[in-house]
C-alpha cells in the first residue's frame, strides 16, 4: 500500500469500556502501515480523555450538547426526536468524512439505531465497516443497518451465528478483539494489595465489570458470602462503575450477608488503572449471567498472571479450555462457584500455571499486530472491489 488511507471510527459510547480498549489497540495496531486513523464523535464526553492518553486524535461534529438531542439533552424529549438527532448527525459525519477525505468508516458498536447514522456516509461513497459485538438477539441491527454496511465484523462465532440463525447475513465474518498485551505494573502484588487496601496474606477475589445486573456481581457476593463462613482470610473487591441504583442494589445483597460484608468492598466508579486491580487480586472473576460476546476480563488479567473464574458459555468457550487456560462456571449457578473459588484457593500453584498458559494463547492469538492484519485484510477486500 503506496497511497495513505484514511479510516475514521466512530464512537458514540457513552463510557470507556471493552469495546472501546479494542478499537484504541486496533488503531495502534495500523499505525505502523499505510492507515491513518482517528476517532469522530458526535460531542465530548469525560471518557474521551482516555483516547488522548494513547495519543489517538478525537474530532467532534459538535462542541456540545444542542437542543435538538433528544435523549440525550433531555429528559422527556419530544417524540421522534432521537430520530432527527441521529438523521442529523448523519449529515454532520457525512461532511465530515468528505472534509477529511475519509476512505473507510469503521463503526466501532454496531446497534439497531444506527441506520440514520450511516445512510448519508454511505451515499456518498465511503465504505462502511461495522463492528457488532452483541450475543443478544435484541441488539441483532435490522435490514436497514444492515445493508448500510459493506462489511460486518463479528467479535466472536457465537455472536456471527446468532446474527445468522436471527436474520441472516452474507456480508459477515470473524474476528477476535484485541487483547492489550502491554498491560503491566511496576508494583509487586503486595505493593498493589496494598493500594487497594489490603494485606499481602489476604486472598483477594476481584469481580471486575461494569455495574450491570447482569454482569454478575450479585452472584460474586452471593457466593463470597457462602465461602467467607468458612474461609476467613479472604475478600472480595467488587471493581466498575456504572449507575447508582445498580450499585446501591450490590451494596444491600452485600449488607445482607453481615458476617461477610465488612470483607465486601466496592471502588464505585470504574478504575482507570485497571492492571493494578488484576495484580492486586489473587484470582480475577468474570460472571456474566449470559455470557460476553466476546470478554476481555480473563485474557487481560492472564497478561499481568492472574487467573480467572469465568463463564461456561458465550465466547470464552471457543478459545479457552477449563482446567488448562481459565475456570468455567455455571455462573447461575452460585453452589458451583463457591465450589470453585474454594478449590483456587486450595491450589494456587495450579491456578498460576492456567494462567500462564491463557497467556501464551493470547500472545498467538490476540495480539493487537494480528488483529490489525485481519482488519487490513477486510479494508483491502473493500477498497478493491
Amino acid at each position: 500500500m503506496s497511497k495513505e488511507i484514511r479510516v475514521a471510527f466512530l464512537d458514540y459510547s457513552p463510557h470507556y469500556a471493552g469495546a472501546e480498549r479494542a478499537m484504541v489497540s486496533l488503531i495502534n495496531g495500523l499505525r505502523d502501515s499505510a492507515y491513518r486513523c482517528c476517532i469522530v464523535a458526535p460531542y465530548p464526553l469525560p471518557h474521551h480523555a482516555r483516547f488522548a492518553e494513547f495519543g489517538v486524535e478525537v474530532y467532534y461534529l459538535n462542541k456540545g450538547l444542542k437542543w435538538w438531542m433528544g435523549t440525550d439533552r433531555w429528559k422527556s424529549p419530544v417524540r421522534g426526536s432521537d430520530f432527527l438527532k441521529r438523521l442529523l448527525f448523519g449529515l454532520q459525519l457525512s461532511c465530515f468524512l468528505r472534509k477529511k477525505k475519509i476512505s473507510i468508516l469503521h463503526v466501532n458498536l454496531l446497534r439497531p439505531d444506527s441506520g440514520a447514522w450511516l445512510l448519508f456516509p454511505r451515499i456518498s461513497g465511503v465504505k462502511v465497516v461495522g463492528h457488532y459485538r452483541s450475543i443478544s438477539p435484541a441488539w441483532i441491527p435490522p435490514r436497514l443497518v444492515r445493508g448500510l454496511c459493506h462489511k460486518m465484523v463479528c467479535v466472536s462465532k457465537i455472536v456471527q451465528d446468532n446474527l445468522v440463525k436471527v436474520r441472516g447475513h452474507e456480508k459477515s465474518c470473524v474476528v477476535y478483539d484485541p487483547v492489550a498485551t502491554h498491560l503491566s505494573t511496576n508494583e509487586s502484588k503486595a505493593e498493589s494489595k496494598a493500594r487497594w487496601g489490603y494485606l499481602p496474606n489476604r486472598f483477594l477475589f476481584a469481580s471486575v465489570a461494569y455495574l450491570s445486573p447482569h454482569k454478575g456481581h450479585d452472584n460474586a457476593i452471593h457466593a463470597f458470602a457462602q465461602l467467607a463462613q468458612v474461609n476467613p482470610d479472604c475478600d472480595l473487591l467488587i471493581a466498575g462503575g456504572g449507575p447508582l441504583a445498580e450499585l446501591q442494589r450490590l451494596k444491600s445483597i452485600a449488607a445482607s450477608y453481615p458476617a461477610a460484608a465488612s470483607r465486601i468492598r466496592f471502588t464505585e466508579e470504574q478504575v482507570s488503572d485497571v492492571s493494578s486491580i488484576y495484580n492486586a487480586a489473587d484470582v480475577v472473576l468474570s460472571l456474566t449471567k449470559n455470557g460476553e460476546a466476546f470478554g476481555l476480563v480473563p485474557y487481560e488479567s492472564a497478561i499481568i498472571g492472574t487467573p480467572c473464574i469465568a463463564p461456561r458459555r458465550g465466547a470464552i468457550m471457543e478459545l479457552a479450555q477449563h482446567g488448562k487456560h481459565v475456570y468455567l462456571v455455571e455462573t447461575l449457578d452460585v453452589q458451583e462457584i463457591v465450589h470453585v473459588m474454594k478449590y483456587v484457593i486450595e491450589h494456587q500453584e495450579e491456578t498460576r500455571a492456567v494462567a500462564e498458559n491463557l497467556k501464551e494463547l493470547v500472545m498467538t492469538r490476540l495480539t493487537g499486530e494480528v488483529h490489525a492484519r485481519n482488519i487490513s485484510d477486510i479494508y483491502q477486500e473493500l477498497l478493491t472491489s
